[in-house]
C-alpha cells in the first residue's frame, strides 16, 4: 500500500497572540476551565428561553407569541436598536427559516398541537 506524502512543508496557521484575544473580549479555554461560573453565567437568550417555556407550559402565552418573543429576545441580544433596519432584516430571515427549514417547521407545527 502506497502511503501519499505531502510536497513539502504546510503552511501553520497563525497563532493569536494572547494580547489579540484579550482585546476581542474573549476567554482564553484555560479561563474557561479555570472558572465555571463564567461559562455557566446565564445569558440573555437563556434566561428568556426559560422564562417562555415555563409561560407556554403553564398556559399563558401560544406557541406563535412564544416564537415571536424567543425572536425578538434574539434580535435586541444581537444587534443595537440603532440599528432598525438590520434587526428588522433578522427578524424577517429568522422567521423564513422556520417556517422554511423542515425540522423547525415540524416542531412549530407540534408545538402548535401542544398548545390547543
Amino acid at each position: 500500500m502506497a502511503v501519499l506524502k505531502a510536497p513539502g512543508k504546510l503552511p501553520r496557521h497563525p497563532r493569536l497572540k494572547k494580547e489579540t484575544i484579550a482585546e476581542a473580549g474573549a476567554l482564553q479555554f484555560s479561563e474557561i476551565l479555570d472558572s465555571p461560573s463564567k461559562a455557566k453565567e446565564s445569558t440573555p437568550i437563556a434566561s428568556a428561553l426559560g422564562k417562555v417555556s415555563a409561560e407556554l407550559k403553564a398556559g399563558e402565552i401560544s406557541a406563535a407569541q412564544a416564537v415571536d418573543l424567543l425572536i425578538e429576545t434574539a434580535v435586541k441580544a444581537k444587534l443595537s436598536a440603532k440599528e432598525p433596519q438590520l434587526q428588522q432584516r433578522l427578524r424577517e430571515t429568522l422567521r423564513r427559516l422556520i417556517a422554511e427549514d423542515p425540522l423547525l417547521a415540524a416542531k412549530m407545527k407540534k408545538l402548535a398541537e401542544d398548545d390547543t
